[in-house]
C-alpha cells in the first residue's frame, strides 16, 4: 500500500509541472502594434525553437517561394533552374506540408494584426498540442503591464524582441532535453467580448487548464512622463473579456535531412 501511495505522488507530481515564468523588462510602454508583432515572432521562434518545423518560418516561406518560382520556369520555358543544385529544394513529399505551414501563418498574421488595431488584448496564448484542451506545452503572452495608447511614444518591436530573446535565453527558459512531437499548434487571443470580431471563433466557457508545461511570459514596461498607460481594470470587468481561438491551427513537419540554419535566419 506504502509502494502504491509513493508510486501515485510521483505520477501526481509529474502530471502538474510547475509553471515557468519569465519577466520582461523594458524600459517603456509599447502599442497594440508593437504587442502584434511580439505575438507573431514569438510564435514563429517557438515553432522552429519546440521543432515543430525544420527552418525558421521566414526561411522556409522564402525557400518555398524561389522552389515555385523554380518550378515554374521549367514548366513554361523548358529550362533548368539556375541554382547550384538541380535538386528542387522541397520533395514533394514535403513541399504538401511546408505550403500548409506557410498557408496557415498568411491567414492568421493579417486577422491577428487587424485584432490589435480593434481592441485591447490582455493575453495571448500560444499552445503546442493536439487541442486547446489538452496542450503539450502553452506559452501565456501577457501585456498587461506594459501598454500605451501612443505610437509615438511607443518602443519599437525589434527592441523589445531583442529583449525578449535575450531573457528567454539567458534563464534557459525553454528546456532544451525535451521537445513536444510534431503535432499541431494553436493561438488564442483574450480580448472585449463586443469588439466585433469575425474570423476568430469565440470560446466563451474555455478556461486555461494545468495540462502539459506552462510557460508565463510577461511584459514589464516603465511609463516615463508624458506617456499614457493602459490599465485592464479600466477598461472593462474581468467578464468583459473572453477568449477567442484562431480558427486554423498551424500543423509541424520533420524533414528527413535539411540543411543547417543559420542564426539569422531565425529572424529574417
Amino acid at each position: 500500500a506504502n509502494f502504491k501511495m509513493a508510486t501515485f505522488q510521483r505520477r501526481r507530481k509529474k502530471s502538474s509541472s510547475e509553471t515557468q515564468r519569465c519577466s520582461v523588462k523594458i524600459d517603456g510602454l509599447i502599442a497594440p502594434q508593437v504587442c502584434c508583432h511580439l505575438t507573431s515572432e514569438l510564435l514563429k521562434y517557438l515553432l522552429y525553437e519546440r521543432q515543430q518545423i525544420p527552418l525558421p518560418y521566414e526561411q522556409i516561406k522564402f525557400d518555398l517561394r524561389r522552389d515555385e518560382i523554380a518550378r515554374q520556369e521549367t514548366k513554361e520555358q523548358g529550362i533548368t533552374p539556375d541554382f547550384k543544385s538541380s535538386k528542387p529544394l522541397f520533395p514533394s513529399s514535403e513541399r504538401k506540408r511546408c505550403r500548409h505551414v506557410v498557408d496557415s501563418m498568411e491567414e492568421l498574421l493579417p486577422h491577428l494584426e487587424d485584432l490589435f488595431s480593434i481592441t485591447y488584448v490582455p493575453h495571448v496564448l500560444i499552445l503546442i498540442g493536439a487541442t486547446a484542451v489538452s496542450p503539450k506545452e502553452t506559452y501565456i503572452l501577457n501585456f498587461t503591464d506594459a501598454l500605451t495608447t501612443s505610437k509615438e511614444n511607443s518602443l519599437s518591436a525589434k527592441s523589445c524582441i531583442r529583449s525578449l530573446l535575450r531573457e528567454m535565453i539567458t534563464k534557459d527558459f525553454l528546456p532544451i532535453s525535451s521537445t513536444p512531437p510534431i503535432t499541431n499548434t494553436l493561438l488564442l487571443v483574450k480580448a472585449h467580448r463586443d469588439c466585433g470580431l469575425d474570423w476568430f471563433v469565440p470560446k466563451l466557457t474555455y478556461k486555461l487548464g494545468s495540462r502539459g508545461q506552462q510557460y508565463d511570459i510577461s511584459l514589464a514596461g516603465t511609463a516615463h512622463p508624458g506617456e499614457e498607460q493602459v490599465y485592464f481594470e479600466e477598461q472593462g470587468t474581468k467578464d468583459d473579456y473572453i477568449w477567442y481561438q484562431a480558427p486554423v491551427s498551424i500543423k509541424g513537419y520533420k524533414e528527413k535531412s535539411v540543411r543547417a540554419a543559420k542564426p539569422e535566419d531565425i529572424w529574417m
